[in-house]
């Protein structure tokens, strides 16, 4: 079954003139969800005649966005901007062509409707219409499913189809998930410990300091050579409902010329404290000096911030009653009708009906030439279109109204207009002199200097979150930090060449698998031989891994792989709910969650020939599972490496399958390699007693010598209780669940929907039996 999206641009109609010789070249941008497609250029015309037929295929889900921007085409400078129309989903989704749908008729031309275009922001000169039609052709069974599942609550929920730019990062529903944002002013810091510099005359320290909450990571300048620097540097941090449990973390480095910037010391606060106003105006919070620098300071040393948490009502209502003023064009404090429309025009938003507005004039009691408060004119647009309970005509906008700034992310819309309509002033009064800048993926990037950047991207390709790169970007559950994956560079590079060069098939070879597996046979007796002790604490050290929480004194250990597979104390990891109705996680991993094995397919899983019979080897087995859930636990080198059940149940059969000894590398797994396919495993069935029977697949990989299992089938399990251990190496376990059984945790799935792993530990919560309820 298919549908097709089919676009008639016909012709425009009294457009602005933008070139000396009184005329425009315009064009047509149509943009549909992330896909975009242009018209021909029509010369020196101000009503061009297009008669272009532009189609897109229907994808599901439906995109909520149809976008048509006119541009006057330039050679020699940036195309100028003629205005831009929305065309709703809905209406488009219900139209049928009557005739041929790729061919502009006559008729076509004479019934076909105009659409106004509109001003991106306030100042631009724009003017007349462009006559579209737009339909669908396709399956009626389809489109009209398509149709349904656009009438659920995604038309009402955005008033009208607004578009944002494709190139802008998308977080999903920005409305329902902020609680609130975080303006934070860091003032300095004191007592700085006076590190030597190398000619031991002085001390060396060029401070900067780096904000962190969750994925938002921003840097201040750096002040030379200072032991009590002042900043004086403000950021405005959108806060979601998950982030109120979360710290917000100050850092401060040593910004140094030809080596790698020094870490000093973290402080942190916690956003609950903030949003509560636990804590005065100005903040001194005690810095944690790391411990390489913690013997040359004298007294403790501190960071002093701002903190002030506005609720995101109060945001709102300020963004827009700001949004209002700078529209009152006489500044006489009172909003006229046409004002308002202008307001509205001018962000781009949905067209405002002339009878909807009477309407809402009429329910206040006014005319429609009335003029207005700002508060009856702000409580207007709410009615219209819900502004003061969701972002969504906020998150439309290309530009910021108010400064040249660009929006490059949906998240930063409303902070940035928070502070540039709002809190700029407050700003002022309190001698905040500029912003952090922003734009940082982690910590590590944001403290980096820009010839270690440049040779990161040279070595390990794009640095982002969901890139398909060398660089491994995680998040950490427990406080929502994006973090880089510690990889030693000799393995990213070998990793970037074995699965990137050729399209991965040098990987394929014969003579690449003999390799791969004589370099883990090699490697596993290395690794046992007792020699091999000397390496464990060079391990430790590297991967900064808590000695406190193993449970056998090192000294104990006859070899590396003995520590490898070392046991934690008890305690040491938790049960996340005493409800067995929740699925806790197999391992201390990164994990990725998908509701279905299609999701994890699109999103994740590369492999050409990947099947559910392939991974389990058993077709019947495999049909249990078609359209159920896929949870991935990659266990890397550093992470502690028994495995333990996720539920309670019965233990079933294990069957071993024969593989490779692919590296289970993201890289890999998101290359055409089959390597969940390909590499050595054990298959597992647990008949819970919540979530049906749940298939446990363990899977070795480069470097991995043995999969060992210390259940047995018949034993009746306890979620935590171990199952097993992996040798030396990375290592990857994958639960399935029947469809229907599992309701998975939505902070995973919203970051697998990223492409970003999630740091977890063994017993967190990954989902709950489906449909059950927390009592």
């Amino acid at each position: 079954m298919t549908a097709t999206l089919v676009i008639q641009i016909i012709r425009g109609r009294g457009l602005a003139a933008k070139d000396p010789n009184g005329f425009s070249d315009p064009f047509v941008i149509v943009e549909f969800g992330a896909t975009k497609a242009k018209t021909k250029v029509i010369k020196k015309s101000l009503n061009p005649d297009w008669d272009e037929v532009i189609t897109f295929p229907l994808p599901t889900p439906v995109p909520l966005s149809l976008k048509l921007t006119v541009w006057d085409h330039d050679i020699m400078r940036p195309n100028d901007f003629l205005g831009v129309c929305y065309l709703k989903l809905e209406e488009i989704l219900r139209t049928r062509f009557p005739g041929d749908p790729n061919t502009v008729t006559d008729a076509d031309r004479d019934s076909a409707p105009w659409f106004k275009l509109l001003q991106r922001n306030p100042g631009s000169s724009v003017t007349g219409d462009i006559q579209v039609r737009a339909g669908v052709v396709g399956d009626e069974g389809l489109l009209t499913s398509l149709i349904g599942s656009l009438s659920l609550g995604a038309l009402d929920e955005v008033g009208s189809t607004i578009s944002s730019a494709p190139a802008r990062r998308h977080r999903g529903n920005i409305s329902k998930d902020l609680d609130g944002l975080l303006v934070v002013d860091v003032i300095g810091a004191n007592n700085l410990p006076p590190i030597r510099a190398v000619t031991k005359t002085t001390f060396d320290m060029d401070p900067f300091a780096v904000v962190t909450l969750g994925d938002r990571c921003h840097r201040t300048r750096t002040i030379n050579h200072n032991l009590d620097p002042v900043w004086n540097q403000r950021v405005v941090l959108p806060v979601t409902v998950l982030a109120t449990s979360w710290p917000v973390t100050i850092s401060v480095y040593d910004a140094d010329k030809f080596t790698s910037n020094d870490f000093i010391g973290q402080a942190e606060v916690a956003v609950a404290d903030l949003r509560a106003g636990r804590h005065p105006d100005v903040l001194t919070l005690p810095l944690a000096v790391s411990t390489e620098h913690a013997t040359v300071l004298r007294t403790p040393a501190s960071v002093a911030i701002r903190a002030v948490y506005r609720p995101i009502a109060e945001v709102r209502a300020g963004i827009w009653s700001s949004l209002l003023a700078k529209f009152d064009e006489n500044g006489d404090g009172q909003i006229s009708s046409d004002e308002l429309v202008t307001l509205l025009e001018a962000l781009g938003g949905p067209e405002v009906e002339d009878e909807a507005l009477d309407a809402a004039y009429a329910s206040r009691g006014k005319p429609r030439d009335a003029d207005l408060t700002t508060a009856e004119a702000l409580s207007i647009i709410d009615q219209l279109f819900g502004v003061l309970t969701s972002d969504t005509v906020l998150v439309g906008l290309a530009k910021c109204p108010s400064c040249p700034a660009w929006f490059k992310d949906d998240a930063d819309v409303v902070p940035h207009l928070e502070h540039c309509l709002t809190t700029a002033r407050e700003a002022a009064e309190v001698e905040t002199e500029s912003l952090m800048m922003g734009g940082f993926v982690t910590e590590n990037q944001s403290s980096r200097k820009g010839l270690t950047k440049l040779v990161h991207k040279l070595t390990r390709g794009e640095y982002s979150i969901g890139a398909d790169s060398a660089n491994i970007i995680v998040v950490n559950r427990d406080n929502g930090q994006v973090l880089e994956e510690k990889i030693p560079t000799f393995v990213r590079l070998g990793i970037r060449m074995l699965y990137r060069a050729g399209g991965g098939s040098a990987v394929e070879t014969a003579k690449v698998r003999k390799m791969l597996h004589s370099m883990s046979v090699k490697q596993g007796v290395k690794y046992t031989d007792p020699k091999s002790v000397a390496e464990i604490p060079k391990f430790i050290k590297y991967h900064n891994l808590n000695r406190d929480e193993i449970l056998d004194p090192l000294d104990s250990f006859k070899n590396f792989n003995e520590f490898f597979y070392r046991k934690l104390k008890p305690g040491a990891r938790t049960l996340g709910s005493k409800f067995p109705e929740v699925a806790v996680s197999a391992a201390d991993c990164r994990l990725m969650a998908f509701p279905t094995i299609d999701a994890a397919r699109e999103l994740w899983i590369k492999g050409r020939n990947f099947t559910l019979a392939g991974l389990l080897n058993s077709e019947s087995l495999a049909n249990r599972y078609a359209g159920g859930s896929l949870v991935i636990f990659r266990l890397a080198p550093q992470d502690y490496h028994r495995f333990h059940h996720p539920v309670d149940g019965v233990v079933g059969p294990t069957a071993d399958v024969a593989g490779s000894y692919f590296t289970v590398n993201p890289m890999a797994i998101r290359s055409a390699v089959d390597v969940y396919l390909e590499n050595k495993r054990t298959v597992t069935t647990i008949a819970s007693d919540h979530f049906g029977t749940v298939a446990f697949v363990a899977i070795g990989a480069m470097m991995v010598g043995s999969i060992v299992h210390t259940t047995t089938e018949g034993q009746r399990v306890a979620r935590m209780d171990e199952q097993g251990y992996f040798a030396f190496g990375g290592s990857t376990i994958i639960v399935l669940f029947e469809p229907g059984r599992i309701e998975l945790d939505a902070d995973l799935v919203a970051n697998s929907s990223r492409k970003l792993e999630t740091l977890v530990r063994v017993g967190m919560s990954i989902g709950h039996k489906a449909g059950w309820q927390h009592p």
